[in-house]
């Protein structure tokens, strides 16, 4: 969702192993479960934007 949270059948999740845990009912890391539509982790798409300078000193 544009607030970051993720929605699993109608319920938001604030995290992605929050939502991990609700479709699986165990312990999951959701950074790693979850992927985007390119077969991206997001975990590697969280990389990828925490990577990019928004401002040069």
């Amino acid at each position: 969702m544009p607030d970051g949270t993720i929605e699993l059948d109608g319920t938001r999740y604030r995290s992605p192993s929050a939502a991990g845990h609700a479709l699986r009912r165990k312990s999951t890391n959701g950074w790693y479960f979850w992927a985007v539509n390119d077969g991206r982790r997001i975990k590697d798409v969280r990389t990828e934007f925490q990577s990019i300078k928004l401002y040069e000193s």
